[in-house]
């Protein structure tokens, strides 16, 4: 039963992410590029209102002369919008927009507002994510983080998936059991100390559009786990638990590698609060190597690694593909990440004209 559930007993509290659109060129107007008959060239980013990462990259954008098309799933009820498949051309009431570069971050169909019809907004929501996908797969242009040695793969490998690339690139990762009853993790992980049980997937929820509620990780005993008797309903996963003396996050950008110390758990949606220290780091030359074999193999432009930094070496926990660094940069005085992020769509926009 779900009152039984380790997980869903530790749903944090719903979160509201505004729907408000703070996006510059949406607001003031994209600078003049091209023909001016013609279908404006850009970036066009799938996402969602509270994506504040591309509020401060349309700005950027705009400052640098390359226009940017955002389109948001939370935003979408009432949308004009058509897509001509053969050109590759999107075209809404205010633009005619021709990609050079698409990004799918958080467009979500979860966030798709509702209809008010039984049965209507589950079609709705699928519709949009269809079009989504089948505007990546159908590009003309540069997809962010799309393509692996020029084959397009449309998004990041799974968490199992991700441990399994990571030791073969030499890094440690924790001991891990993917299973629907938790309670018998213990008996099959090595070792006395605690487990950390988390959800496979995305740990973010959102039951009404625009209200998100996060799953939370969850630290016990081995003997406190070997209790639970409950069978999740759904799979979870269960990791030993790793002391450490620092957590990392790596953000990978284009190939170069931005390293930051974290004194605090940094994952809360869409502009939580700040809490703990954050400070710009050195990555390690090995971890440099290891970190950016894996962007490339996964074909991540922009990208965030998790780590832990033991006595024994870092230990990697995932990386994430549609990922935040603005909380971090603001907390630590930078701008590395936005400025290096910037940077890359700007330098793909030209070479893509």
């Amino acid at each position: 039963m779900a009152s039984q559930s380790l997980l869903l007993g530790a749903f944090g509290r719903t979160r509201c992410a505004s729907a408000e659109s703070l996006d510059f060129q949406t607001r003031l107007g994209r600078p003049p590029v091209g023909d001016p008959g013609g279908p404006a060239p850009g970036v066009l980013v799938l996402t969602r209102a509270a994506d504040r990462e591309v509020d401060e990259l349309s700005l950027r954008l705009a400052v640098r002369g390359v226009p940017m098309l955002r389109l948001d799933s939370d935003r979408s009820a009432g949308l004009e919008l058509t897509w001509d498949v053969l050109d590759g051309v999107v075209e809404t009431p205010d633009v005619c927009f021709a990609p050079r570069m698409v990004w799918l971050r958080h467009f979500s169909g979860a966030s798709v507002p509702s209809q008010g019809a039984n049965g209507v907004d589950d079609y709705v929501r699928e519709q949009w994510v269809a079009w989504s996908r089948m505007v990546l797969a159908g590009a003309r242009s540069l997809v962010v983080n799309g393509s692996v040695n020029g084959t397009a793969h449309l998004g990041a490998t799974d968490r199992v998936a991700q441990l399994a690339a990571a030791r073969q690139v030499g890094l440690r990762v924790p001991a891990t059991v993917v299973t629907s009853r938790p309670g018998s993790a213990a008996d099959r992980i090595p070792g006395h100390g605690d487990l950390v049980v988390k959800s496979l997937g995305d740990p973010f929820v959102e039951p009404v559009p625009g209200c998100l509620r996060t799953v939370f990780p969850r630290r016990l005993s081995r003997a406190e786990l070997s209790a639970v008797r409950a069978v999740e309903p759904a799979p979870v996963m269960v990791q030993e638990f790793v002391p450490s003396s620092r957590r990392l996050r790596v953000y990978a950008v284009g190939g170069e590698l931005i390293g930051f110390e974290l004194g605090a758990r940094l994952d809360a949606p869409f502009g939580g609060a700040q809490q703990g220290s954050v400070t710009p780091v050195p990555v390690p030359g090995e971890l440099d190597a290891q970190l950016g074999l894996l962007a490339r193999r996964w074909g991540m432009d922009v990208a965030a690694f998790d780590l832990l930094d033991t006595a024994a070496g870092p230990v990697f926990l995932q990386v994430t593909a549609a990922c935040e660094w603005l909380r971090l940069e603001r907390a630590a005085g930078v701008g590395t990440v936005t400025q290096a992020v910037a940077g890359l769509l700007e330098k793909n926009f030209h070479s893509a004209g």
